[in-house]
């Protein structure tokens, strides 16, 4: 059975020349009843489509777009995957059609559907300061990259725990 599945062109990897080569792909996940065993899961590319994800198995996620839709990015936060340790979503740029905030991550926040997950990497996030006022232990380590958070100093509390309503760790790079 399939346990690690990678769709899109990985960012990371050398053969990746740019974000306009990301930005022109599409990929669309599977039916998540396919994939029940699924301990791996990479999706990159421009415009990420999802449905309802039910991966049981599921420890590690890496979502990478340009534009994630509000409507993707509440699929996401909704999925049912109970032994997800690790999760990085990557939201890309609103000029080039990424929508959605902290409205639809709120499951997600909240720890619903992901009772084992640690360590949550929000990436190229338009509304990482949203983010920081709301964030609360139940989300695991949390860090915000390439945000562009505007305010450093409350960013730095929130890393430091001097925030008394945050009570975890946060990293913002």
């Amino acid at each position: 059975c399939l346990r690690r599945l990678s769709l899109g062109i990985d960012p990371h990897s050398e053969s990746s020349s740019d974000q306009w080569e990301l930005g022109r792909t599409s990929v669309t996940l599977p039916d998540s009843r396919a994939l029940r065993a699924l301990r791996d899961l990479r999706l990159h590319a421009g415009r990420i489509v999802v449905g309802a994800i039910d991966l049981p198995e599921l420890r590690r996620a890496e979502i990478t777009s340009c534009a994630l839709r509000k409507d993707q990015l509440g699929e996401i936060a909704r999925a049912n995957w109970p032994e997800l340790v690790e999760l990085e979503i990557a939201f890309g740029d609103p000029q080039l059609g990424a929508t959605g905030g902290v409205a639809e991550l709120a499951p997600l926040l909240a720890a619903r559907g992901v009772p084992e997950l640690r360590q949550l990497h929000l990436r190229n996030c338009a509304f990482a300061d949203e983010l920081v006022e709301v964030l609360t232990p139940e989300a695991g380590d949390v860090s915000l990259e390439g945000t562009g958070i505007p305010d450093a100093a409350r960013a730095e509390r929130a890393m430091t725990g001097e925030a008394p309503e945050r009570g975890r760790e946060l990293g913002a790079t």
